[in-house]
Order: C-alpha cells, then structure tokens, then sequence
C-alpha cells in the first residue's frame, strides 16, 4: 500500500483497488470506522477518475454502500448508490449488465429505507434490460427473477401503504401476484442461483418466498378472501431450513 501512495500516477489505480478492499476486510472485522474513511477514500478516487476500471469503480461502491449499511447510514448509502447507476449510464461503449446491477443494488437500498415508489423506477428498468440481455441459457438468467421479485416487493410495499387509496393497492398487488409467484418458482428450480454461504450468507429463494408471503398477508389484510393462500405460504416459509448466519452485506 505504501509503495503504490508513493509511486507514479500509473499506480494509483492499484492504490484505488487496494484500499477498496482492505475496506472490505476492516467491514469483514467489525471495524467499521476504518472501513468508512478507506473506502470513501477509494470511491472518491474512482470519481475523480473516470477513466479508471468501471467495475472496479462500481464494486467500490457496492463495499462502501454495504459499509454505510451495517453503519445504518443509507441515506449516504442512497447517495454513493445513485452516482453509481449515472456513471453507469455514461459508460461507452455501453454496459447493459453493469447498469442492470447498479439499478438492482440502488433498488436494494431503496427497499430497505421503504421508499417503494423509486425502488419501482429502479427494478422496472433493471428487469426490462435483463429480460433482453440475459437469455435461458445465460448463466445468470436467474438474477431476472430477482429482480422481478424485487419489483413484486416494490408493489407489495406501496400497497401496504394506507395513504393510497384501496383501488390502488389492489391493482399493486395484482400485478404483483404473477410477478412474484413466477420468480420463486423459476428461481427454486434454477440450480444456478448461488446457494447463501458464510461469506454471504443472502439466501435469495427465501427471500423470494418470504415476498410471496407478505403479498398474500397484505392482500388478506386489504381484502379478505387470501387467506388460504397466506396460509399455505407461510407453511411453506416455515419448512425451509435457515441459512448460514453471518453479518449480512447489502444484497445484489
């Protein structure tokens, strides 16, 4: 690390990548201070470096933003996340996978702080692009079923939403019925869907069940007549075996 602060100006990208990911392992090590202040160091370089690696520059990003998430900052998260998706969006030649990933992580962020109606924005395009990039035979086909069970959170989220009134919210949950049975389905049968692990302990077909539940619960709680249905989803929740339990880092 200190060879590349002193070196030429050919090494600073290496310095940028370095302290990217000893931020990384200060995260990994509950050390969250350091972590903070090096990688935002590492994203401020990349920043003032546009030229520098695109998918270094975004993982930067995506260490940071999980940084500022343990923190419980992520309104700052939103932040760093948002300049992410606009550098995507400049990148040229186009990258469609990149974009498709930094709107899939901003949206994550967005879900958690329970801003439905921008995560919507967000998973929308992030499902259009997947749906023309990644093919049946593409090895990350599934991350397409993520993202629309995703967006069936989005709906289900806005439709938990009292303010709106009740013609709104079942047309939310409507739409997001397909949405988000579909994609557990195609995403429990999809052997290519990374299993969670220790390092990143994110089981995704959990997740996408546990948003079939909460659409069910929420539409019984609107407009009784699911209740059935809620209750054979939760069933199904309840029987699935937990995950490895390890600091969860923002989710993909």
């Amino acid at each position: 690390m200190r060879l590349a602060r002193g070196g030429e100006a050919a090494a600073l990208p290496v310095l940028a990548m370095l302290l990217h990911h000893q931020a990384d392992a200060f995260r990994r090590a509950g050390q969250l201070d350091e972590a903070r202040r090096t990688g935002r160091e590492a994203v401020d370089m990349y920043r003032a470096h546009p030229a520098w690696s695109p998918g270094e520059a975004q993982h930067a990003d995506q260490i940071l933003d999980e940084i500022l998430t343990q923190r419980g900052e992520l309104g700052e998260a939103e932040t760093v996340l948002r300049a992410s998706v606009e550098r995507a969006r400049g990148l040229s030649p186009p990258d469609e996978r990149q974009l498709s990933s930094s709107l899939a992580i901003l949206a994550t962020n967005l879900l958690k702080q329970r801003h439905y109606a921008d995560a919507e924005v967000c998973l929308r395009e992030c499902a259009d692009i997947r749906a023309r990039i990644l093919p049946d035979s593409d090895v990350g086909h599934w991350r397409l079923h993520l993202a629309r069970s995703m967006l069936g959170g989005a709906l289900v989220g806005q439709a938990g939403d009292s303010s709106v009134d009740a013609a709104g919210r079942l047309t939310r949950l409507r739409e997001a019925e397909p949405l988000l049975v579909d994609a557990y389905i195609a995403m429990k049968e999809d052997p290519r869907v990374p299993a969670p692990t220790l390092a990143y302990p994110v089981d995704r077909r959990r997740e996408a069940l546990q948003r079939v539940v909460e659409l069910y619960q929420t539409w019984q709680a609107l407009e009784p007549g699911h209740e059935v249905q809620s209750r054979e989803w939760k069933v199904k929740l309840d029987s699935e075996p937990a995950g490895p339990s390890a600091a969860q880092p923002a989710g993909k």
